[in-house]
């Protein structure tokens, strides 16, 4: 059985394995936006995964989890699940860490803190390591349902299955954004509207440090909300990482 077969039948839809090659993150990037367009017309989501430790994770574990409970469920609001989070997290912060989101002259003073001009690190996403990766297209119409297919979270300050599809429906109604890419600690969102202007990138921010606090205390140089806030301008990928 060949490795394509094999794996469609454990997970459940079909795939296609792109082996390691010089043109590997291009080559994927280019076959989920294909992907993505005829999936709107036939009615499946694509996805991305590693074919390694995380795919076989997956599927090992599969006898013990029920994909079908877990989309039966009904889906709690999603912003208010990130209003919480935010709540709880910033409870004991310092006065200046709050206020310094309500800096006008934010985006000038952190221009040397990321790489604006790079379109790369806005618009294509993150693969870590040399590994084969795994196109799927997944039967839903709902995007946010891909991540039932693929569960992830439920430890330490990674939400589990049932808050990451009720936060990714409220940004697929808002921004459009899709869970594309998914391992077992790192999400990936493409976003199909972007925000474009610095007032809703702000408060975008903070939502994000709410879904996923290292996405600042470990993912900036500032260690600020108004950081994030800047990387996520015109940006068509969000990158989410849990410790």
């Amino acid at each position: 059985m060949d490795k394509e077969k094999f794996i469609m039948e454990k997970v459940g839809c079909p795939c296609k394995v792109f082996e390691v090659t010089d043109n590997l993150e291009e080559d994927v990037l280019k076959a989920y936006c294909e992907a993505l367009e005829r999936g709107k017309k036939e009615g499946f989501t694509p996805v991305i995964l590693a074919e390694d430790e995380d795919l076989n994770f997956w599927i090992d574990n599969a006898e013990d989890y029920s994909r079908e409970e877990e989309l039966a469920k009904e889906l709690e609001n999603g912003k208010e699940i990130l209003n919480q989070r935010f709540k709880e997290y910033t409870e004991d912060a310092e006065e200046d860490w709050i206020n310094e989101v309500s800096n006008e002259n934010w985006a000038e003073e952190l221009e040397d803190e990321f790489n604006k001009e790079d379109e790369a690190s806005i618009n294509e996403f993150t693969f870590l390591g040399e590994k084969e990766i795994v196109l799927f297209e997944v039967p839903t119409k709902n995007p946010w349902e891909v991540i039932a297919w693929f569960p992830m979270g439920g430890w330490n300050e990674c939400p589990w299955v049932d808050d990451m599809m009720a936060v990714s429906h409220y940004w697929y109604e808002k921004y459009h954004a899709l869970p594309a890419v998914i391992t077992r600690d790192v999400l990936q969102y493409f976003v199909e509207n972007p925000v474009d202007n610095e007032e809703e990138a702000l408060e975008l921010a903070k939502e994000h440090y709410a879904f996923c606090t290292d996405r600042l205390d470990q993912g900036t140089a500032s260690g600020t909300i108004n950081e994030v806030a800047a990387t996520l301008i015109d940006s068509k990928v969000w990158y989410f990482w849990w410790d």
